[in-house]
């Protein structure tokens, strides 16, 4: 079995953040996904500490379909320079793994109509 990895991008509405996760997902990018917030987040930005309150998309997927994913969260983020950043999953249960490797799989060809 291949590796893992967690995703991680943040939005600032929690509708955009449902958007990223919800089209990795589906498209098989990402085995799961999970938005989580809101969040207070503290940064500095051009040279002033900032705070602000954003929802995170948390998901899961193989480290062979990361550059896929990280391209689609980039192009479909309301942000001209997203946070996506992700690191690998060293242990996790075995079955978990597994069920993960089982979702991120393109489904089956429809069986053709008679």
């Amino acid at each position: 079995m291949t590796g893992f990895m967690h995703v991680s991008t943040s939005a600032d509405t929690r509708d955009q953040a449902v958007v990223l996760a919800e089209t990795a997902v589906r498209e098989r990018l990402a085995a799961a996904g999970e938005v989580v917030g809101p969040v207070a987040t503290y940064a500095w930005q051009d040279g002033q500490l900032i705070a602000g309150r954003e929802y995170q998309a948390l998901m899961k997927t193989r480290i062979d379909l990361y550059p896929t994913l990280e391209a689609h969260l980039v192009q479909q983020h309301p942000r001209p320079n997203p946070e996506v950043y992700a690191v690998p999953i060293d242990a996790a249960a075995a079955g978990y793994l597994a069920a993960l490797d089982v979702n991120l799989q393109p489904p089956p060809d429809p069986v053709p109509e008679t």
